[in-house]
């Protein structure tokens, strides 16, 4: 132990460390769901991106919590709560938020992947309304609310 790290109370490098170990749980889980999204994203079974979407949710706010009770821990040590500074002192540290900053890249890696086929199946959904001659503005405002209603003045055989 060095005397940086007798600085700090064991407790909350403890804290951090199972923080750090939670926080890389719910990463791993985040990129599975990631790889599942994009392989129903290479086929058309677009239902079960519903399913997927809700469990991505539910992992998003783990990770959220983790990442709050982070920043929680390292203002609970003080002014020698400084990040860098206790990865360098507290060697247990270390190589577990190395894993976790990899594994961040790889989700950050796969989402953009996965939005990237997601605006593909957009686009050829525009492409496929455009050759039917259908309006090309968005169907749907950004809460996936129907943009286009009938003219409800208008009786059916003048719709």
């Amino acid at each position: 132990m060095t005397v940086h790290d007798r600085s700090i109370a064991a407790s909350p490098l403890t804290d951090l460390v199972e923080n750090t170990t939670a926080e890389l749980h719910a990463l791993e889980s985040f990129i599975a769901l990631l790889k599942q999204e994009n392989d129903v994203l290479a086929t058309d079974e677009v239902e079960s991106l519903v399913t997927l979407a809700a469990a991505k949710n539910s992992v998003m706010e783990t990770l959220s919590q983790c990442a709050t009770r982070r920043e929680r821990i390292l203002q609970s040590i003080g002014p020698a709560g400084n990040l860098e500074s206790i990865l360098e002192n507290h060697s247990p540290l270390r190589p577990l938020w190395n894993k976790l900053t990899i594994a961040a890249r790889h989700a950050a890696e796969l989402n953009y992947g996965n939005s990237y086929a997601v605006f593909q199946r957009l686009a050829k959904v525009h492409r496929a309304l455009g050759a039917l001659g259908a309006d090309r503005s968005s169907t749907y405002d950004p809460r996936g609310t129907s943009v286009h209603r009938m003219d409800a003045t208008r009786s059916l055989g003048q719709a």
